[in-house]
């Protein structure tokens, strides 16, 4: 008896909701998100031997930003080593990202520069460039 009281009173309240429904939707709901980076490369074709850490020069990347997104540094960290680099950004565009990150990876030796695995940020959305000018593929990890 209680639990029909309930389930007729939350059928009231519901209906003075401004859209009649009981729980919070994305407007789109059934499409699929999609990526808006071009031939990305996924995670799963990265070699398996990355996953161990054995091998020092595969490097993770990712974007820091700051207080309403107003400021931001990229870091890349080596996998094995840890070795941590903090790149200043003046903003987050895709290019200064992308020359940023070259730089930095050029003052390394080619050995120490295999891979580098990324998120799915859209200021990384130049890795073609990337691997053109470095020589290292870039990987992206799953949303």
């Amino acid at each position: 008896m209680y639990l029909n009281r309930q389930a007729r009173l939350n059928k009231k309240l519901i209906k003075l909701l401004p859209y009649q429904k009981s729980q919070r939707r994305r407007a789109c709901a059934n499409t699929k998100r999609s990526s808006k980076i071009k031939d990305q490369i996924s995670i799963e074709q990265r070699p398996l031997h990355i996953e161990n850490r054995q091998e020092i020069g595969n490097w993770e990347g990712d974007l820091v930003t700051g207080k309403g997104q107003k400021s931001a540094i990229g870091t890349i960290v080596e996998r094995k080593s840890r070795y941590t680099c903090i790149v200043k950004l003046k903003d987050r565009k895709s290019a200064i990202v992308r020359k940023q990150f070259v730089k930095e990876f050029k003052a390394f030796d080619n050995q120490l520069t295999k891979t580098l695995t990324y998120d799915n940020g859209l200021e990384i959305t130049l890795q073609g460039t990337i691997t053109k000018q470095t020589g290292m593929p870039v990987y992206f990890a799953h949303p």
